[in-house]
């Protein structure tokens, strides 16, 4: 006996077992029975009961394997969306805790301001205006470094890296000097003070000696070119020209150092970055896992329900079995047309009608 069958779709997460050809089945048991009305003893209405009990057993088992094939395909996917769930919420957990760990780090460098809570309202303009004065001085030190340091000869890219690396260590050494004052440490302030006086006061000394200058028509350059003599006294004002330059650019830079660096309120503000970093990660990483969980729980949702229609597909088949098993004992009834047979070939109704259920008091005579 075949039976219709209806191909799933690969990627479908819907099991849909292949459909039984009911008319067929019906249109068989119609054939057997004609066939065998005159092969069978009167009042005998089983003689197709076990070759149906075969056809269901074939369609439960064809229902079967194809759930089987079906859990196959599914179960490959609903384990890796298991583990790409397991995995997210490892991740999620370490987000979370590094949220939980800079809310308390901000908590702290909060604590530490004392008194200086306005700072938490963010820096003050005087801050900015320091940074501009740094910018401008920095530019003033470059300059006085590159006339020292043509004076000596050299090649370009020699002087270049001299003047990059005597104007950021003086700046570095005058800054930090200032923030050591802050934080109260004054003999590391005193030893950057030292050092720092003892550079300006080196390169003004070489500024002097010099015995001769680089004529470069106007414009400041790195590179050699030809020396002329030089007058002394120009050499005590270019000397002295240094120093106000240096001593300047480096009070500026140690006193502004001073008067804007809160070692608490740069720990707030590197606290709060780093919350808001975590925040913005943990929120990325909770829409990851909603999207992971909702693949996770609609294949267990499609599993569950492949289950469920293996179950009713099974009963429908067990039924159908069933009604055409009382198919045939109607077409052999029909064929005999005599009342005992129908009688003896018909069993009872195991689900008998209740009359008492639409108000009457018993069953119409």
């Amino acid at each position: 006996m075949s039976v219709a069958r209806k191909p799933e779709e690969p990627q479908s997460l819907e099991f849909t077992p292949s459909a039984v050809d009911e008319a067929a089945a019906r249109a068989e048991v119609e054939r057997l029975a004609e066939g065998l009305r005159h092969s069978v003893d009167e009042a005998v209405g089983h003689p197709l009961d076990n070759l149906i009990n075969a056809w269901s057993d074939k369609w439960v088992a064809d229902a079967e394997a194809e759930h089987a094939t079906y859990l196959a395909r599914v179960e490959a996917p609903l384990g890796a969306a298991n583990t790409r769930l397991n995995e997210l919420d490892v991740v999620r957990t370490l987000a979370a805790r590094r949220v939980d760990e800079t809310e308390q780090a901000r908590s702290a460098a909060v604590a530490t301001l004392d008194n200086d809570k306005p700072l938490l309202g963010g820096r003050p303009r005087a801050t900015y205006l320091h940074v501009l004065a740094l910018l401008f001085t920095a530019g003033a030190d470059v300059a006085a470094f590159i006339l020292v340091v043509n004076r000596m000869g050299g090649q370009t890219f020699v002087n270049a890296m001299l003047v990059v690396g005597l104007s950021v260590c003086v700046l570095y050494l005058a800054h930090t000097a200032g923030t050591l004052v802050h934080k109260k440490k004054y003999v590391l302030s005193a030893l950057c003070l030292v050092v720092w006086l003892a550079v300006g006061l080196l390169v003004a000394w070489i500024r002097l000696i010099t015995p001769s200058s680089v004529r470069t028509q106007g414009k400041l350059t790195l590179g050699t070119s030809q020396r002329v003599a030089e007058n002394p006294d120009y050499a005590y004002a270019g000397a002295g020209m240094f120093l106000a330059l240096y001593i300047g650019g480096g009070l500026a830079a140690c006193i502004g150092a001073y008067l804007t660096h809160h070692e608490g309120r740069s720990s707030f503000v590197a606290t709060v970055r780093a919350n808001r970093r975590a925040a913005d990660q943990l929120k990325q990483t909770e829409g990851t896992h909603g999207d992971a969980r909702k693949v996770w729980q609609a294949q267990v949702a499609a599993r569950d329900a492949a289950a469920k229609v293996l179950a009713q597909q099974v009963a429908r088949r067990r039924a159908l079995a069933e009604e055409l098993k009382q198919y045939a004992r109607v077409l052999f009834a029909q064929k005999a047309r005599d009342p005992s047979v129908t009688d003896a070939i018909l069993a009872q109704d195991h689900r008998p009608y209740d009359y008492t259920t639409n108000g009457s008091s018993g069953r119409p005579s």
